[in-house]
């Protein structure tokens, strides 16, 4: 036994010797191509196999003087990704994929597909991208420190990351990449076919011509014809349609015309697409109207709409959030001090605006349209400027980092605005709800907004639809409000236009819509000294001088402008953009998408909200600039790439030609009438808990005498929950003991006494009067009642607001008979 572990060690000393003899002799006979291929391996190297054909035509390639390492590395790549032998390896290089953890591999990039594979023991991973569906390829910093970052934007999916060891590495895969990028574009579009491409092709014709052929030989007695192309068909043949719920041929309009109110606060540019939108159902014979701000209603009424008046000053919301930032904490601090009356008078002025609704259309800013949609039991739908939808594709537009950070960040900044702006309005809501609406208090949970149908007035081909959207969000196109052809161009500026085009000069249109800055006489200068950099003709359109900033900038005079410049009030956006070269804007969702459509590249001088999204966008997409850090030395270099820039010309180009095919509104009236019967079941599940709520409050109040049995906690927020599982969906209904008014039921008569006496008790004495005796005590009851009480509970912070129902004889919010009163307790 004792020899056993020598035994052993001879065998491996043996066994390590004649292994290194074999790799010796394989060193010693071989090239040092295994040598190159282990060290490039680890090395993080990078190699070129085919020169780019960019715009070559089929005569001018020559694939035959591939060598043999060139040929063997080109059937490896087919063989691991299983590709076709018309794919043509363009370039290697190793690098990291960035998950979790960096995951080491090979990058590959052929004339059609990006491709990845893993090269770490244990691993299989194998990634097969089409270039048609890369957006873009952004340089950014690694994640670790000392490597170069590469990030792949994806259209309608997350980013992917790569990290190089090499900084010339990553810079080199860039630039392929972008060349195949946009060769494969341009071959696509022009349908122009590569060798390869044509040599199946003539094989398929070849194939055809034989199996014609052979059945002329099997059946010589036969004259046999075959057609050479299909014909076409007779206009008697039958049609037969297939539905699509994302793109259907049958026609869901409902059969009565509908009365539509769209509630939306902000600016200009929020209540613009909803008048394109009104324009579109009056033509379908649906009587529309806008809830919204005052200072709109001459503009909307004079386009033939209904106007309702929604309290808010748009001007005073656009200071606080360029002067704090979107949603950091300084503006969090100051809309709490400013906005909290603000926001009681825009529920109430919103609920009365939205009154006799057949449709409800909201922009999810405006808070209350989901809310008045249950209570009114209507359909609800909404729509915005801006992704408000989870996904994992983009970022929300109001929490925008300044370099990509992948799917998972942008997930969560959806859960945390969402969460963050329902924590901070919650409490009023409910108050809201309990008093005007006589609804009981409700959570994010129990709305479910995920599940509410959503229109996006945005084109697919600059925010493409993401792939985890449901199938009730839709993005249906830019609502265009076409004003320019009725608009008459004054004469000078017509002549600035005819001069600029003589003189061989770019035109730019400047213009930031009505933004607040803090120095408007300075930012005037620097679009000056920019454009006169720039060698460029502008047109300038200052509505940052409308709303000065502060006093001191009030009083700074007015900025001479050169002759290079020409200031105009206003101009149709849809005249002006098709005169211009270029545009530089807020990037606001609307300007956008009408500088998108005349086809001119766009620069982009964020200031808050969801202008950085799509500045970033249409960087993404290559055919603008987002100009984040103002500057008359930045803006001039933005001016003259988006100017002279011809690859950035001729994608701005494309993307106006597509965009100009699309009728935005036409594909968002079809869309709500496909979606509107699910609108009314998602109203239909909420009447029914709703009703099982209440019932279960009305059999409480009746079998438990007892105040700790009857008790109801008090949130910290204002509002009033039955019990601790009023935060939970109710997916059961329990029915009560009867339905019957509850001023004749005297079992319910005793419980309001007793909720009485322990909301008293509760108070202290030190209350004016409850809830409960002012609701029982307000001439009519119902929902003029809890408007009055809600206008009291609003100033008094001690009170309790009252809950959905009355004890009084009047009538119920729903106009179906008085509801049970709340019970109400002080728990232990």
């Amino acid at each position: 036994m004792g020899t056993y572990p020598l035994q052993r060690a001879g065998l491996f000393a043996n066994y390590l010797n004649q292994t290194g003899r074999r790799m010796s002799s394989l060193l010693a006979t071989e090239s040092m191509g295994y040598v190159e291929k282990v060290s490039g391996m680890w090395k993080g190297g990078r190699k070129h196999y085919h020169e780019q054909t960019g715009l070559k035509t089929d005569d001018e390639l020559d694939y035959e003087d591939e060598d043999a390492q060139v040929a063997s590395a080109t059937d490896r790549f087919r063989a691991h990704f299983a590709l076709p032998e018309t794919e043509r390896l363009q370039a290697t290089y190793f690098g990291f994929l960035s998950r979790v953890l960096p995951l080491y591999g090979k990058i590959y990039i052929s004339d059609r597909h990006f491709c990845f594979r893993s090269l770490l023991p244990g691993t299989r991973t194998k990634l097969i991208l089409p270039l048609k569906d890369v957006e873009n390829v952004h340089k950014e910093k690694g994640f670790r420190f000392g490597y170069s970052g590469l990030v792949v934007v994806i259209r309608g999916h997350e980013e992917i990351f790569f990290e190089f060891s090499q900084g010339d590495a990553r810079d080199d895969c860039a630039v392929t990449l972008l060349q195949s990028i946009d060769t494969a574009r341009y071959l696509r579009e022009s349908m122009i076919l590569d060798q390869g491409e044509q040599e199946l092709a003539d094989e398929a014709i070849a194939e055809r011509d034989a199996l014609q052929q052979a059945r002329l030989q099997i059946n010589p007695e036969h004259d046999i014809k075959l057609p050479q192309q299909a014909p076409s068909l007779s206009d008697s043949s039958p049609t037969i349609l297939f539905d699509d719920p994302k793109a259907s041929f049958l026609n869901f309009k409902p059969a009565q015309p509908m009365k539509v109110t769209c509630l939306t606060i902000g600016s200009r540019g929020d209540v613009q697409p909803y008048i394109a939108l009104c324009k579109g159902l009056i033509a379908e014979g649906h009587k529309p109207r806008i809830a919204t701000h005052l200072e709109f209603k001459s503009w909307i009424e004079g386009h033939g709409i209904e106007f309702a008046p929604v309290e808010g000053d748009p001007a005073e919301l656009m200071r606080i959030c360029i002067q704090n930032g979107t949603f950091t904490w300084a503006f969090l601090r100051e809309a709490n001090s400013k906005f909290r009356g603000w926001l009681d008078e825009l529920l109430v002025s919103a609920w009365t605006a939205c009154q006799g609704s057949d449709l409800l259309i909201e922009s999810p800013s405006a808070m209350a349209g989901i809310h008045i949609a249950e209570a009114l039991g209507i359909p609800y739908f909404r729509a915005f400027t801006m992704p408000w939808t989870r996904t994992r594709a983009y970022p929300h537009a109001f929490v925008m980092p300044e370099h990509k950070m992948g799917g998972a960040y942008n997930y969560f900044t959806y859960l945390m605005f969402d969460n963050l702006f329902w924590k901070a309005t919650a409490g009023q809501i409910n108050r809201w709800r309990n008093a005007c609406l006589g609804l009981p208090n409700t959570s994010l949970e129990k709305l479910q907004p995920n599940k509410v149908p959503f229109l996006y007035n945005f084109s697919p081909s600059v925010v493409a639809p993401p792939l985890d959207y449901s199938d009730w969000i839709r993005v249906t196109g830019y609502w265009f409000l076409d004003e320019g052809t009725e608009w008459t161009p004054p004469d000078d500026l017509r002549e600035f236009i005819e001069k600029a085009r003589r003189d061989d000069k770019k035109l730019v249109y400047v213009g930031f819509g009505s933004i607040i800055v803090p120095d408007p006489a300075k930012m005037t200068q620097d679009v000056i000294d920019a454009v006169l950099r720039a060698d460029v003709r502008c047109v300038l359109s200052k509505g940052w001088s409308d709303r000065l900033g502060d006093g001191q900038a009030a009083s700074v005079p007015e900025v001479q402008l050169p002759p290079e410049i020409f200031q105009i009030k206003s101009a149709p956006h849809d005249w002006l953009f098709s005169q211009m070269d270029a545009a530089a804007h807020h990037g606001g969702s609307g300007t956008t998408g009408a500088s998108m459509r005349a086809g001119i590249p766009t620069i982009v001088r964020p200031f808050f909200g969801d202008q950085f999204f799509f500045g970033a966008r249409l960087e993404d997409l290559g055919v603008g600039i987002c100009l984040r850090k103002w500057g008359a030395g930045a803006f001039a270099r933005a001016l003259w790439e988006a100017t002279h820039s011809e690859r950035m010309v001729l994608k701005a180009k494309v993307l106006g030609e597509s965009i100009r095919k699309e009728t935005g509104v036409d594909t968002a009236i079809q869309s709500i009438y496909r979606d509107l019967e699910y609108a009314k079941s998602l109203i239909k599940s909420k009447a029914g808990k709703n009703a099982a709520h209440a019932n279960n409050a009305s059999a409480a109040s009746v079998n438990d005498q007892t105040p700790a049995a009857a008790a109801a906690t008090i949130s910290t927020d204002g509002g009033v929950s039955l019990n601790s599982e009023d935060d939970e969906e109710e997916s059961w209904t329990f029915v009560g003991a009867g339905s019957g008014s509850s001023g004749d039921d005297p079992d319910l008569v005793n419980a309001a006494k007793n909720a009485a006496e322990i909301e008293s008790s509760f108070l202290s004495g030190g209350s004016t009067g409850s809830f409960l005796d002012r609701s029982a005590s307000s001439s009519g009851g119902g929902r003029n009642g809890r408007l009055a009480s809600f206008g009291a509970s609003t100033t008094t912070s001690s009170r309790l607001p009252p809950d959905r129902t009355n004890a009084g004889t009047g009538g119920s919010g729903n106009g179906s008979g008085s509801k049970p009163p709340a019970v109400v307790a002080a728990g232990s």
